[in-house]
């Protein structure tokens, strides 16, 4: 192995940055005055390491809290619009029609519309508060399970509300772990 000068050493580094890009000295936006050498070109701004640009966040303030969660929930209010009119509908179901005409559409005794009209309800309110569709479709299955129950007079026992919680939620995880990215 040979061991170079100096001064070799200088010229060989030279010789290589030769054919390297043209420097400019930009102001750091952190420190008003540092100056930075960063490289003309664009490749050189897309880089990921990128020094000139610091942002910065306040995270004490309850406000910063607020608009975060509302900026990514934001995209999703068609969610809750679509959940607070299927309760709406729930609503009027309850007060306005007669429990007898709507027992036995298509099944007998199934009170089908409003089991319908109240699982849409669940999945969208929920999907809106868990930003998550599949979890929002489990608690509409159990919310429109208990609703069915009650509405056939099955006395909701502690042991009988586990299990259907449990199976849910051994459900969820089945599905969780079986499409595992």
């Amino acid at each position: 192995m040979q061991t170079m000068s100096p001064a070799q050493t200088h010229q060989k580094a030279k010789s290589r940055l030769a054919h390297s890009e043209p420097v400019e000295q930009v102001e750091s936006s952190t420190e008003p005055d540092s100056k930075l050498l960063t490289f003309a070109s664009a490749g050189a701004a897309k880089s990921p390491v990128d020094h000139t640009r610091k942002v910065t966040h306040d995270t004490s303030s309850s406000l910063d809290f607020l608009r975060s969660f509302w900026s990514t929930r934001l995209r999703y209010l068609l969610l809750l619009f679509l959940g607070i009119l299927g309760y709406a509908g729930c609503i009027y179901i309850f007060r306005m029609v007669q429990p007898e005409s709507i027992a036995n559409i298509l099944f007998y005794h199934s009170y089908l519309p409003l089991l319908i009209v109240s699982f849409c309800a669940h999945f969208f309110f929920w999907s809106f508060i868990f930003l998550h569709s599949r979890r929002a479709f489990f608690v509409a299955i159990v919310l429109t399970t208990l609703l069915f129950f009650k509405l056939q007079a099955v006395i909701l026992t502690t042991p009988l509300l586990i299990g259907i919680i449990g199976a849910a939620v051994l459900l969820e995880l089945a599905i969780f772990f079986i499409f595992k990215k």
